[in-house]
């Protein structure tokens, strides 16, 4: 009776298991819950800040308008929660300072590697996650 009973508990188990199971092999759309984050917003998630979707495969951008005052802006790419796997900083010291239009790789299991960027003019700047490569990469370019 007893073996009979663990038995039917862990067919019961499997059945639960298999019909819970989903398919995670397409990518979730980084315009669902990507943010930038950094000193010309707090560093919170502003809806204004949140990645949309470009005409490009997998490519996302925001705009943001900053002050070329000499101010240092640090930013980072990241959901509300700073959550894990979404926290997207340099994952190269030398790719810590942007320059203009160059792609550069992202980690995006980075607590304290925050990309810096200082405008040479004010104005709107866009800021894009190509999330087409792995790893991914950012880079910004300004706005026409």
């Amino acid at each position: 009776m007893f073996k009979a009973l663990i038995i039917a508990s862990v067919a019961a188990a499997t059945l639960v298991t298999g019909c819970a199971s989903t398919d995670n092999s397409a990518p979730r759309e980084l315009s669902d819950y990507m943010f930038v984050r950094g000193d010309f917003n707090g560093w919170n998630a502003v809806p204004e800040h949140k990645l949309t979707k470009t005409s490009t495969d997998r490519l996302y951008m925001t705009s943001i308008d900053v002050t070329a005052d000499g101010s240092v802006y640090g930013f980072k790419f990241a959901d509300q929660l700073w959550g894990a796997g979404a926290n997207c900083g340099y994952q190269n010291k030398e790719d810590e300072t942007i320059v203009l239009g160059k792609r550069v790789p992202v980690s995006c299991s980075s607590s304290y590697s925050n990309f810096v960027f200082t405008p040479a003019e004010s104005g709107t700047y866009n800021f894009y996650m190509d999330g087409s490569v792995e790893p991914f990469q950012i880079y910004v370019e300004k706005a026409e």
